[in-house]
């Protein structure tokens, strides 16, 4: 794993705050958009000229240290349609769904996860080893 990597070789020091802990932001973002492509994983919405937008889109998580101008990049999280869901997947539950698969690793090496959505509803912090929506402090809004 290059996460494992980049720890063993020290890289991630300036990263750390003082409090020794690592601060992952979690933001969505759109990588495809078009009228007329589409495949079974869109996501679309109806435009108000009456036509389908079709799109993909992703949960980009990244360690991020204030005052330091990089960042290194995650596992990302995509969205896609879900089976048996009857709403479209979304920035929230792609969320969720990197912090189940995530959290356990990231948790022990003392991170600590914010996600803001653009409505401002869901906030997560990593906490003892779990994934929890929570109240996290605001400390990164997307």
């Amino acid at each position: 794993l290059v996460f494992e990597r980049l720890e063993a070789v020290k890289l991630l020091e300036p990263f750390r705050s003082h409090a020794r802990s690592l601060l992952v932001a979690l933001d969505g973002t759109e990588y495809f958009s078009s009228q007329k492509i589409r495949c079974p994983n869109c996501s679309h919405r109806e435009l108000t000229n009456g036509k389908t937008n079709y799109y993909h889109s992703v949960i980009t998580p990244v360690i991020v240290q204030a005052d330091n101008e990089h960042m290194i990049s995650l596992e990302p999280e995509f969205i896609v349609p879900q089976d048996g869901h009857e709403k479209q997947d979304c920035e929230i539950e792609a969320g969720k769904r990197w912090l189940r698969t995530h959290s356990e690793y990231y948790a022990r090496l003392e991170t600590s996860v914010e996600a803001i959505a653009r409505d401002g509803r869901a906030r997560w912090k990593i906490e003892n080893d779990t994934a929890r929506q929570g109240s996290a402090r605001e400390i990164i809004t997307f």
